[in-house]
């Protein structure tokens, strides 16, 4: 157990399953799936997490519904081809003793995909136009609504039937169960529509049809925005009367939820979006003052979402009561081991999520696979782990102490080389120490903090204000390079890696002919004049 943070890795029930410790990595975007499915990219990627010690894993947003497709990349849990999936990270996560729900899905209107670069399709309660993704939705029929409620109760069943511990209802960031619950989103007259007893007529036969569909046994739950934080959005007085009404239902005598998890923000609009993945620009831990409004009103486990990116944030809120898990999904991403180096005290190893949001979410955007600036390993576990051992272990230089420097140092060390690593500087970091003057920038240097530690830590020889310049060397064969040439004196080795980004025209190991120059500028990254017959090849600054 932790001496620091005893709280934290207290285990705790939900229903009738123990959850080893109060870590959450919740359902997030990850675009690992495999048409549609989990395939192996996606296991692997949950299994690294459930390795480093995770209490609680909650997969990606699963579709219950065929009109619940917002993206091309979204699980769906519609028929029993997904079946295998769930099965193979269910065993995956369970092997290393943690615990795995997963999320049902729909997404009303905020759709963000349409076929074959057409306009999105959705469709929600009323014709409501989105803001954000520019969708105007069709509205659901009675029919229709049945429909997709009969869909989450199948979906549920379907998931908990291949071995998934629990199941959570995704009611937050506008999607649609709280669309019908919005009285600016839903303007129907009928049973669904109109009173706060009809707008929250959807949710609530949602949580019967899926504590009905999987019993007593299976954990339920609800995540939800404790607010929107959108100008006309939803506030946290109206929230809370939602989750009063929530936490009373029973469906055959038992509790509908079995939890409440707390996030903030709004799809819809790109001021309530921020909330989604909030960048540095937010204090951490924001939201538990949203958690704590729910403690005092429900009895059931209460977590929270919200920039809670070290160990210490989330004992804090626990400590104080603010909420009783700890979700730290991009403290996950950062470093896959955190939960493993907080409960053994080694709070110095850990790499720590600056709020960046440019390979996590940013990715997402782009339509790639999840990542790290920090941690590229991220989302490519079966590419780049296990690390290979060397048969061979060579001498390299690598010079530079940028991000690119640093890492490329700390993966080279780590799979057995002997590494040197140059820097003219006094200091390590590159352009991070640049990018953390800016204005609500300053945990960017924590990325350079990080990557020194690990460098250092995997056995890196880190020199500091040693300039490279050419005096006399032999033709070492480079593998990668963006610096001016190496002092043979300086760093005498067999095998020259180069990372560091230069403001000047470079050369690099000799001729001009036979090798790259280049105008590598280390706010754009942008290489000029290169030579097509060179071996060397360049890095911009982060690349590795």
């Amino acid at each position: 157990m932790s001496q620091l943070f005893p709280h934290l890795f207290d285990p705790i029930t939900l229903g009738s399953t123990t959850i080893r410790n109060r870590i959450v990595s919740s359902g997030h975007d990850t675009v690992l799936d495999d048409h549609g499915h989990i395939g192996d990219d996606l296991v692997a990627y949950h299994e690294a997490r459930a390795k480093g010690g995770a209490g609680l894993i909650v997969l990606q947003v699963s579709g219950v519904h065929e009109t619940a497709r917002y993206t091309s990349h979204v699980l769906m849990a519609t028929d029993e081809s997904s079946v295998p999936g769930y099965q193979n990270v269910a065993e995956a996560v369970h092997r290393h003793g943690a615990t795995i729900f997963a999320q049902l899905f729909h997404p009303g209107r905020e759709v963000m995909d349409g076929e074959r670069g057409m306009a999105p399709r959705a469709k929600a309660p009323s014709d409501e136009p989105q803001e954000r993704f520019k969708v105007v939705p069709e509205t659901l029929s009675t029919a229709e609504i049945k429909d997709i409620i009969a869909g989450y109760g199948e979906a549920a069943k379907r998931i908990a039937d291949s071995g998934i511990d629990g199941v959570e209802i995704v009611a937050s960031h506008g999607y649609l169960p709280i669309q019908f619950f919005n009285l600016a989103v839903n303007t129907r007259t009928d049973d669904y529509g109109g009173s706060p007893e009809n707008r929250r007529r959807f949710l609530t036969e949602v949580a019967h049809t899926v504590r009905q569909s999987v019993g007593p046994d299976v954990v339920v739950g609800v995540r939800i925005s404790g607010e929107d934080k959108t100008e006309d959005g939803l506030v946290a007085t109206e929230i809370l009367d939602l989750v009063d009404h929530l936490d009373s239902l029973t469906a055959d005598g038992v509790d509908c939820l079995d939890y409440f998890s707390i996030t903030a923000g709004d799809s819809s609009t790109l001021q309530g979006a921020v909330h989604i993945v909030p960048s540095m620009q937010i204090d951490p831990g924001y939201a538990a003052n949203l958690s704590e409004q729910v403690k005092k009103i429900t009895d059931k486990t209460v977590m929270v979402a919200g920039r809670i990116n070290q160990p210490h944030e989330a004992e804090t809120a626990i400590a104080e009561g603010r909420t009783d898990m700890a979700i730290m999904t991009r403290a996950m991403i950062c470093d896959p081991e955190i939960a493993n180096k907080s409960e053994s005290d080694k709070v110095d190893e850990i790499r720590a999520c600056i709020g960046c949001n440019q390979a996590c979410i940013g990715h997402f955007q782009q339509g790639v696979p999840i990542s790290c600036i920090q941690y590229p390993e991220s989302g490519q576990e079966l590419t780049f782990l296990p690390r290979p051992t060397l048969r061979t272990r060579r001498k390299v230089l690598v010079i530079g102490g940028g991000p690119a420097g640093l890492k490329t140092a700390a993966v080279a060390a780590e799979q057995g080389d002997d590494v040197v690593l140059c820097e003219k500087e006094p200091h390590l970091g590159g352009a991070v120490l640049l990018a953390q003057e800016l204005p609500y920038r300053s945990e960017f240097g924590g990325a350079a903090t990080n990557l020194t530690a690990e460098a250092a830590r995997a056995g890196v020889d880190i020199r500091t204000c040693v300039p490279a310049t050419r005096t006399s060397s032999p033709r070492w064969p480079p593998i990668m390079s963006s610096s001016p040439p190496v002092p043979n004196s300086a760093c005498p080795h067999s095998r020259l890696l180069t990372t560091h980004s230069s403001s000047g025209l470079a050369t690099i190991c000799g001729s001009p002919r036979t090798c790259r120059q280049a105008a590598c500028s280390s706010q754009t990254g942008r290489a000029t004049g290169s030579d097509s017959a060179s071996p060397c090849a360049w890095s911009r600054p982060g690349d590795t």
